[in-house]
């Protein structure tokens, strides 16, 4: 299991955002675990500013889109 959360600064403070809005390298990552025996992948946001439902589509968007 990998858990994934990515963020960026606003105003000097960590926003976790979906995934691929922030500064995380996915692409690296997901490159990185095409050769593991990786299972599932978990997406976590701590914070809920936007629709939690909206978020998490576009976060499954990202990853299908870079995997």
């Amino acid at each position: 299991i990998i858990h994934l959360q990515d963020y960026k600064i606003q105003d000097g403070k960590m926003i976790f955002t979906p995934l691929g809005e922030g500064v995380v390298d996915f692409k690296l990552i997901m490159s990185a675990l095409k050769s593991s025996n990786i299972e599932y992948l978990v997406y976590e946001k701590d914070d809920w500013y936007d629709d939690a439902f909206e978020d998490a589509r576009k976060s499954i968007e990202y990853l299908k889109s870079i995997m």
